[in-house]
């Protein structure tokens, strides 16, 4: 089953994101917010699997925020050595100095 384009294979039609969450052209926060939504209702586990679908479409393939995500998560399940990774792949991807800054102190927080 295909949710807003993401694949979705932990949950049914009843609990699948809604199709309106992807499919956006504009770019935005818009990507990473259904696996953040999504993790809040189901846990992290299933909030990863969304991230994991979004990274894997090649439009959002660089976007930092769903790497970042994706490192809040995996840190949240006490997967800490690819929380870290994660944090700093995303830290490499954006322009803004502080947005680097703070995934890179997210990072160095994980290595702790």
């Amino acid at each position: 089953m295909y949710a807003g384009g993401c694949p979705v294979t932990m949950h049914d039609e009843r609990t699948a994101p809604s199709r309106r969450w992807g499919g956006s052209s504009r770019r935005g926060s818009w990507p990473a917010w259904p696996s953040v939504a999504y993790s809040m209702a189901f846990g992290p586990e299933a909030g990863l699997d969304i991230a994991d679908a979004l990274g894997s479409d090649p439009a959002l393939r660089g976007y930092h925020l769903v790497t970042s995500v994706r490192g809040d998560l995996l840190e949240k399940l006490g997967r800490m050595a690819e929380a870290r990774a994660e944090f700093e792949r995303a830290a490499t991807m954006t322009r803004n100095a502080r947005e680097r800054e703070l995934l890179l102190a997210r990072a160095r927080r994980g290595a702790a």
